[in-house]
């Protein structure tokens, strides 16, 4: 009798047990509300379903390698077939365009180049031929540009537009910073993250981004929102992606540069040198040098070498296609480029 007893006790003990971890690795809470106009996910590796949230424990989740297209940076330059649109910032960056052909000498002739309206924008980005731009005159609201004129896509203030096929990404300045994607039509209106956005790069289906609600350390999440993991502790003035390896300076070792992959694996330190607004193409690394009057060099990732591109100091620079551009820190009435593959 008193054996049956026992047994009878254990057995509901035994599955609560169970019911408690399962519980610890997935609640839901049914008191989450909708955002209008919008969808919108939770941050950490936290999944909005239509019955809660899903909360999920904070294991990484990046892989180690992130294949697939590749967002350019945000850029106040964009090529459509054979022009060159621009925030011209010696007109307060109203929009202009060029044809490439016309790019010749050591800086756009202005004198050449075509108004499109009166619009202006600090980054710009180019998806099947139409131009989409971050409209200053209407509080930054997102706009589309091609031959039937003006749409407004969003309401949203926005800057920091980049192009991918999964839509027109943005951060929204309208939502504290937060980053957002948008189809080209406007339509499906999509919260990434719950975190203040800085910099980021979108790659197959994550985003690599700068988390500035965490001291602009790394992070990834995927385009649909989930799966939030941390990548560095490292504090991270500038990054770039080559292949499957993150490049990034590191702040809190005097701007050098490291190394570290999408999974947080593998730091390493790769130069000594004092490493800005770093960009990848090619082989090498381009970036601002402090610690030489603000000059533009590239690192080789092949032979770990330095070389000087540009013996002028410069604010920051751009790469379309084969030309670099950037403005000089001491000539702001011209918009400067060089033929970077000569």
């Amino acid at each position: 009798m008193n054996k049956k007893i026992i047994a009878v006790i254990l057995i509901p003990c035994i599955i609560f047990s169970g019911c408690g971890k399962i519980d610890t690795f997935f609640k839901k809470d049914t008191n989450t509300s909708n955002v209008s106009n919008s969808t919108e996910y939770n941050k950490g590796s936290n999944i909005k379903t239509n019955g809660g949230t899903s909360t999920y424990s904070s294991e990484v989740f990046t892989p180690p390698a992130i294949t697939g297209e590749k967002s350019l940076p945000s850029s106040p330059f964009a090529a459509i077939n054979e022009d060159l649109y621009f925030s011209n910032w010696v007109d307060n960056n109203k929009l202009y365009n060029i044809p490439l052909s016309q790019l010749t000498g050591k800086s756009i002739d202005l004198s050449k180049a075509l108004k499109l309206n009166e619009n202006s924008s600090f980054t710009i980005c180019s998806i099947q031929g139409d131009l989409y731009y971050c409209n200053f005159k209407d509080n930054d609201k997102l706009y589309k540009h091609n031959n039937q004129g003006e749409t407004l896509l969003s309401s949203d203030s926005c800057k920091d537009i980049a192009m991918h096929s999964s839509g027109i990404y943005y951060i929204n300045k309208s939502d504290n910073n937060k980053l957002y994607r948008v189809d080209i039509n406007g339509e499906n209106r999509t919260k990434i993250t719950l975190d203040k956005c800085e910099k980021y790069i979108v790659v197959g289906g994550w985003v690599i981004y700068q988390n500035a609600s965490d001291n602009w350390k790394l992070y990834s999440i995927k385009t649909d929102g989930t799966e939030n993991t941390k990548i560095t502790d490292d504090t991270v003035e500038s990054f770039t992606l080559s292949n499957d390896v993150i490049y990034y300076s590191n702040t809190l070792d005097d701007y050098k540069l490291y190394s570290i992959l999408p999974n947080g694996k593998d730091r390493k330190k790769v130069s000594d040198g004092r490493f800005e607004s770093i960009l990848f193409n090619e082989n090498s690394i381009f970036y601002i040098n402090k610690k030489d009057m603000n000059k533009l060099y590239s690192y080789s990732i092949q032979d770990s070498s330095s070389k000087l591109i540009l013996d002028e100091g410069i604010n920051n620079f751009y790469v379309i296609k084969d030309k670099l551009f950037y403005k000089s820190k001491y000539d702001l009435n011209s918009i400067k480029f060089i033929n970077y593959k000569n």
